[in-house]
């Protein structure tokens, strides 16, 4: 083609009043017709956009200036709190220097630790708020600062690098963690209650894709995100939204170009539907806008640290590691739970007795423990024991009461059991009744962490999905614990259960007893 045929083609694409903002939003390709995407559409009944979508897209901006103000503050107090210490007491450690060199260093060390936590992310978007990732690179930033420290010491023969090594760095990165879990717990506090700091969304797919993600953002308030507009892909002409959708704006893919971002929206979520010349075009229109563009991973529930890409030339391919069911890594997991489930019941016993008492003083003809077979990994059967909570012939009572409800055994509880006892209640509120578990524990078959475990009625229900929750041991808790207890529906628990299966790590592990600890607490969505 030539240069003027290309000019020729660039005007009429721009200025063609039947594509509108779609020349602009994707651009100039050769063999690209935006209209091929807009016909699925067209017959669906687009709303005026409104002036300014509700909600909040420039919080991040301040609330990263917040977490740099915080640790500033911190990091001072604790650099300044162990210098002290050093100087009051010289003869702990061998070589000192003199004190307007603490300063120095002092400051030095500072600055350095605030860049690196920049540096490696600790304030990004898309770690605060939520998950792990955030507390990891807190962590990553502080060793990677002594490391250098260490080489720098090495070579200067400066004496004062081991004390750092044994005050400064602990209480530094324990005062980090500490300062980031309440930032984070106040900042989602105020979206829970105050409807605050969400960042306008908007979604870009199938309908059924773009539902899902809907209900996934209202049960993960802590992304922060708010959806308030979508941009549906697929062919849904003379087909009525779901209710979920009904109340967001509906926006033609033509008009999903930077200019949004005037509008309030803050981030926009491709969650599939379009080709891959489609999405590059609409993420050159955001290059220059400060909205997030955010991609649904095609392979749902695999997190990030099973993810890597690579590229090589015009390959550009994502690697995704198969998840270990074997190995070390549950000979690691293992040994947590002998450890853990051991010092629990000690720990716990006093606790365990007084419940044991409580239970024979109100039925003393009535067992107190609870004994059912489950299944646990690989489909094999185990006893599973617990502090009884329901009336001694509530298994009898099972099978009429499915018939009665739907006829469904997958995760059956009823909110309002009238087998449950008085006692009972109490005992579900707080979980104390799981507490004999750590003894299935100990014997080998149940893990502290795991899906949650079934009987044989529930697993006669599963489909190939759902057996792969029984390639690992099932747990006293799990995602399904942390995540909602029994106001989960059954295919969000067993999804929960999935999500597990596919990441599970040690790390992820011990996230989840510290989150269990405050939904027990609490006593809500227990029955």
């Amino acid at each position: 083609m030539s240069s003027t045929a290309l000019l020729e083609r660039r005007l009429v694409t721009v200025t063609d009043p039947t594509q509108g903002r779609a020349a602009r939003a994707v651009g100039v390709y050769e063999g690209y017709n935006p209209r091929t995407v807009a016909q699925g559409e067209s017959a669906l009944p687009i709303e005026e956009k409104p002036r300014r979508f509700e909600g909040d897209s420039t919080w991040y901006r301040r609330f990263r200036r917040l977490l740099v103000i915080l640790d500033s503050v911190v990091l001072t107090a604790v650099i300044t709190g162990t210098f002290s210490w050093r100087m009051n007491y010289p003869d702990v450690f061998t070589g000192t220097i003199a004190p307007g060199r603490y300063a120095v260093i002092g400051v030095v060390l500072l600055f350095l630790w605030i860049a690196l936590l920049g540096a490696q992310g600790t304030r990004r978007r898309n770690c605060v708020g939520v998950g792990v990732v955030e507390y990891q690179r807190v962590v990553k930033a502080s060793l990677w600062l002594f490391g250098l420290v260490a080489i720098f010491s090495f070579i200067v023969q400066m004496p004062v690098a081991r004390f750092m090594f044994v005050l400064t760095l602990p209480m530094g990165v324990v005062a980090l963690i500490a300062e980031r879990w309440v930032a984070r717990t106040v900042l989602n506090r105020r979206r829970q209650r105050e409807g605050r700091y969400m960042t306008p969304a908007l979604l870009v797919g199938p309908v059924a894709d773009i539902a899902t993600m809907v209900s996934d953002i209202a049960k993960v308030r802590g992304a922060g995100y708010r959806p308030v507009a979508i941009c549906v892909t697929d062919g849904t002409a003379g087909r009525e939204l779901p209710p979920a959708l009904r109340q967001l704006h509906r926006i033609r893919l033509e008009d999903v170009s930077a200019d949004l971002t005037d509008d309030g929206i803050g981030a926009i979520m491709i969650l599939g539907g379009l080709s891959k010349m489609e999405i590059r075009h609409i993420s050159w229109e955001m290059e220059k806008s400060p909205v997030e563009f955010i991609l649904q991973a095609s392979i749902t529930d695999i997190t990030g640290p099973r993810m890597s890409s690579q590229a090589a030339e015009a390959l550009n391919l994502v690697y995704v590691d198969l998840p270990k069911y074997d190995g070390w890594e549950l000979v690691l997991k293992r040994a947590f739970d002998v450890v853990f489930s051991a010092l629990a019941l000690v720990i716990l016993s006093p606790v365990l007795g007084t419940v044991a008492l409580l239970i024979k003083l109100s039925d003393p003809s009535a067992p107190v423990i609870f004994r059912q077979e489950r299944i646990g990994r690989d489909g094999e059967p185990f006893t599973i024991h617990k502090f009884r909570t329901m009336c001694v012939d509530a298994e009898d009572q099972i099978d009429s009461l499915i018939n009665e409800n739907g006829g469904s055994s997958l995760l059956f509880k009823l909110e309002n059991d009238s087998r449950i006892t008085s006692l009972g209640h109490a005992l579900r509120k707080y979980s104390l009744d799981e507490l004999p578990q750590f003894w299935t524990v100990l014997k080998g078959s149940m893990s502290v962490v795991g899906p949650r475990p079934q009987v044989q009625r529930e697993v006669d229900e599963y489909t190939n999905v759902h057996m792969r929750r029984l390639l690992i041991k099932p747990g006293i808790t799990g995602l399904w614990q942390v995540t909602g207890r029994s106001k989960l529906t059954a295919e969000e628990a067993i999804r929960a259960d999935l999500r597990y299966v596919e990441n599970w790590s040690i790390v992820t592990d011990l996230l989840i007893i510290v989150k269990t600890l405050f939904v027990v607490i609490k006593g809500v969505g227990a029955y």
